[in-house]
């Protein structure tokens, strides 16, 4: 397994729990978005891990995206200001920082690191 596909997972992972959780409680229609978005992530962890540049490439842009999306939602930034009220908000939020937050924010890091190595190794190639 790749670190793409470790990170798509556990990204998942935390977004199913969390929509789990959260049944009931949101909208239907978020929860349906939430599930459809966790099915995107398994199916590129797939890919990933079959060496798909396409899937890894979209996994960033969809990294990004979460980070973006999450800080400009104010139900999230609501969420994570209630932390440590009870432990139901804070595991949604532990879960929330983890899936929205850590895991995309490690593979940006770790995609951009690999883009620039290959880029540096053609530069080098070239002298």
């Amino acid at each position: 397994m790749n670190i793409y596909t470790a990170l798509l997972i556990a990204s998942s992972v935390c977004l199913s729990l969390g929509g789990y959780f959260l049944l009931g409680v949101v909208p239907p229609v978020l929860s349906l978005t939430t599930y459809v978005v966790v099915v995107v992530l398994l199916t590129l962890s797939y890919l990933a891990w079959r060496g798909n540049q396409t899937a890894i490439n979209t996994g960033l842009v969809l990294a990004v995206l979460a980070i973006i999306s999450s800080t400009s939602s104010q139900a999230h930034l609501t969420a994570l200001s209630e932390i440590g009220d009870n432990l139901r908000i804070t595991l949604l939020d532990v879960l929330m920082i983890l899936g929205f937050y850590l895991f995309p924010g490690i593979y940006i890091v770790v995609r951009l690191k690999e883009m620039l190595k290959r880029r540096r190794a053609l530069v080098d190639k070239k002298d």
